[in-house]
């Protein structure tokens, strides 16, 4: 319900009126949203935005990113992987190498390995948006079907299920 009274709201802003950090801190708030309320292409173009304003910002929205254009069927190219990550946050670099490696080809096995033992080991230590943590948990529930093998989704859930228990 507040998502539905929320996200007409926050479409009405001009965000061209808002100065830089309030535009960035706007733009991080209302991807996600579209997000969950399925409006995928809203939120690609709003992500686009955000990448150009603030690619440090940006950096921790990646996984929305990439999940977003997988969804609508864009090609993934190599600009995609052009951030600057040597000041950002060691969580969000990690996603962030976790999609490169998905892309070069690195095998599933270590993919599921990866998420479980660097990329969910950090997230765990700070906040992430609840919408990173399902894109990405998805990302690990795929590759077990993909590799038949459950264990780390199953030590995932172990430590994680009290997060997923409530809606984001």
């Amino acid at each position: 319900y507040a998502k539905s009274r929320l996200l007409p709201r926050l479409q009405a802003v001009d965000e061209d009126s808002l100065a830089l950090d309030d535009r960035i801190a706007y733009l991080g708030c209302l991807a996600p949203l579209l997000w969950s309320s399925q409006k995928t292409q809203a939120a690609y173009k709003v992500l686009l935005t955000l990448r150009d304003l603030g690619p440090h910002q940006f950096l921790g929205f990646f996984p929305l990113y990439m999940h977003c254009k997988e969804n609508l069927g864009l090609p993934i190219e190599k600009n995609d992987f052009s951030l600057d990550t040597q000041s950002g946050d060691s969580s969000y670099y990690l996603a962030y190498h976790y999609y490169q490696m998905k892309y070069a080809g690195q095998s599933p096995q270590f993919l599921l390995k990866y998420l479980y033992q660097d990329v969910f080991a950090s997230l765990e230590k700070g906040t992430l948006a609840f919408c990173i943590w399902r894109i990405l948990w998805d990302e690990m529930a795929r590759l077990c079907q993909q590799t038949e093998s459950y264990k780390y989704f199953y030590l995932c859930y172990r430590k994680y299920a009290h997060f997923f228990a409530t809606d984001g």
